[in-house]
């Protein structure tokens, strides 16, 4: 129940502390966007995000809030099923969409990266793959974003 999580985060605020919450699968944005956060993770490989206008207008609300996004952008269910990548044309895809107001290294100063949901499951040449795919990412979004401010 919201409530109660409301409830929690008033509490650990209370202590000073950063609050953020993970999300597994398609966010219910409309809970979301009432809880005082200040970061949020999520999958950001879900396919129905690449459709989804609402979860556009709700991260660009997070993001003018100055709340931290966390994009699980490297995959994890498909691991075994890739050699090391990059994936920052996916993410960029994502940005493009939904900056509006904002440019990309302002996301990106707002932003953290991080393996979709499932990385714990992984065995270790998946998680190797995955935590360099995550280091590729990283570098070129790097490059980009420094080309592009």
């Amino acid at each position: 129940e919201t409530s109660s999580l409301e409830e929690m985060i008033k509490m650990f605020k209370s202590y000073s502390a950063l609050v953020g919450v993970h999300v597994c699968s398609t966010p219910d944005w409309s809970n979301l966007a009432r809880l005082e956060l200040d970061f949020f993770h999520f999958d950001a490989t879900l396919p129905q995000l690449k459709t989804d206008l609402n979860s556009f207008l709700e991260l660009r609300k997070m993001l003018d809030r100055k709340i931290l996004v966390v994009w699980g952008i490297i995959p994890t269910a498909s691991a075994s099923d890739f050699e090391v990548r990059d994936f920052s044309p996916q993410l960029f895809e994502l940005w493009e969409r939904m900056a509006g107001r904002k440019s990309i290294p302002e996301i990106t100063a707002q932003s953290l990266l991080a393996p979709a949901c499932g990385l714990g499951t992984l065995n270790p040449r998946q998680a190797y793959i995955v935590r360099e795919s995550l280091i590729r990412t990283r570098q070129r979004l790097l490059t980009v974003t420094i080309c592009k401010s």
